[in-house]
């Protein structure tokens, strides 16, 4: 019967999570829009060793409903 060696990567698990982890979390923020409705919006950025996503306003409308509701934390 044959060894099988398999060598894992530290680079190439990490290009993976951080892969993974960018689809994850621009689902998450993807499901607050739509919960939250017009005048919202997503973004994902890279911010050196991980993905980080923001939930923001883009209209007047919805700036001021967050600002006296809090309804972005409200959406978490």
């Amino acid at each position: 019967m044959a060894h099988i060696r398999i060598e894992i990567s530290d680079a190439g698990i990490q290009e993976l999570l951080h892969e993974c982890g960018a689809t994850v979390c621009y689902a998450e923020a993807q499901r607050i829009v739509g919960t939250l409705g017009a005048g919202y919006d997503c973004d994902i950025y890279d911010a050196g060793n991980r993905n980080v996503s923001s939930v923001f306003t883009v209209t007047e409308e919805a700036y001021k409903d967050n600002l006296e509701n809090n309804t972005i934390l409200g959406a978490l």
